[in-house]
């Protein structure tokens, strides 16, 4: 979020209108729970993004999109995705990504780790967990951790991401995962 652009000095509380949004639920148990939180967010960002104009339309408010890996096309990593559109303004501020994914999270320990790679049936090129994150960065994208707490908060990187302010700091990463440090870095 430090990369952000301006011809004007930008409200921290409009940190969320200028990006684009991805979300992954990340334990089964709660899927219920977790598709009415995607739901929301889906609603919310469908009214606020177009006013402040970052997106044309609500279509571009997207649900398990495809296509984010590029080795892994079939691939769903997130739940939701806003695309924006930085030619509906251009006095707004932006950030360099042409989408930031954000995963839903229960807590903040391992919040940028992901559990899982796959394999492209077409090619059988298989990835581990560490080359998803990368190949993610390497499409430009950005993706920033919702967690939330057992009594529903939410964490401190997804608050930084609505209004601004301070995170916590980064944990240490194992030195297999050089990609999931690169993104927390991001």
């Amino acid at each position: 979020m430090d990369n952000i652009t301006s011809a004007n000095a930008p409200n921290p509380s409009m940190t969320m209108a200028t990006t684009s949004l991805v979300v992954q639920f990340a334990t089964k148990p709660q899927t219920t729970a977790s598709n009415g939180i995607r739901d929301g967010i889906i609603q919310v960002f469908q009214r606020v993004l177009p006013v402040a104009k970052m997106i044309k339309s609500t279509t571009q408010v997207e649900c398990e999109t495809h296509n984010i890996v590029p080795s892994l096309p079939r691939l769903k990593p997130f739940d939701l995705s806003i695309r924006l559109d930085h030619s509906l303004d251009p006095g707004a501020w932006r950030v360099p990504f042409s989408r930031i994914d954000l995963r839903l999270r229960v807590g903040e320990r391992k919040k940028f780790e992901r559990s899982r790679g796959g394999t492209n049936i077409l090619t059988k090129r298989t990835l581990t967990p560490d080359e998803v994150i990368g190949e993610i960065l390497d499409s430009n994208y950005s993706f920033v951790p919702i967690a939330i707490g057992p009594h529903g908060e939410i964490g401190s990187l997804f608050n930084r991401f609505l209004h601004g302010g301070n995170t916590l700091p980064l944990p240490n990463f194992k030195k297999d995962r050089p990609n999931t440090e690169r993104a927390a870095k991001r």
